[in-house]
């Protein structure tokens, strides 16, 4: 199959209009309009750009007849490559940066939560834990293990400040 048809499918597939994904790459819509009509020739980087924009593998949009592209299928260790992983990630990265942002303000309300407890709100929170706990898959009761040792290494540091002492 063509790039064009591919990439046409997979537009259609991510539900995106063609200014849609031009926005996302940095193309104009006539060109992402010139690329499904077979019209214009994409060079690799453009490949690459539009494969990040649908979140897929540029060899997925790959022409099954393009001899260089047909190498690169051969053979992962190229320079182009390179630049695949580079692309890929730096978008890691991005949502590494985005997961720990919202980690950080998710512990940032459990503590506020946790330092506003009376005796009624810490049966409250109790309650919720049996809960809420074991509908966690492992990774999240991994998580939810951390963050309660973290609860009580903060608790028993406050026991040791006379102004928290009764």
């Amino acid at each position: 199959m063509a790039f064009s048809d591919k990439l046409f499918e997979a537009r259609k597939e991510k539900d995106l209009s063609q200014t849609d994904l031009a926005k996302k790459t940095g193309l104009s819509q006539t060109a992402i309009y010139l690329l499904e009509k077979g019209k214009r020739h994409a060079k690799f980087e453009t490949i690459l750009k539009i494969a990040a924009a649908l979140d897929t593998d540029f060899l997925v949009l790959a022409d099954d007849n393009d001899p260089n592209l047909l190498s690169i299928k051969r053979s992962r260790d190229t320079r182009d490559m390179q630049t695949y992983g580079q692309i890929k990630k730096r978008d890691f990265n991005e949502s590494l940066e985005t997961f720990r942002e919202i980690q950080n303000d998710m512990e940032s309300q459990i503590r506020s939560l946790y330092y506003s407890m009376s005796d009624s709100d810490m049966s409250i929170w109790v309650q919720a834990l049996e809960t809420y706990y074991p509908l966690l898959n492992d990774a999240g009761k991994a998580r939810a293990n951390s963050e309660m040792q973290r609860a009580v290494e903060q608790i028993e540091a406050l026991t040791k400040m006379i102004e928290y002492r009764k």
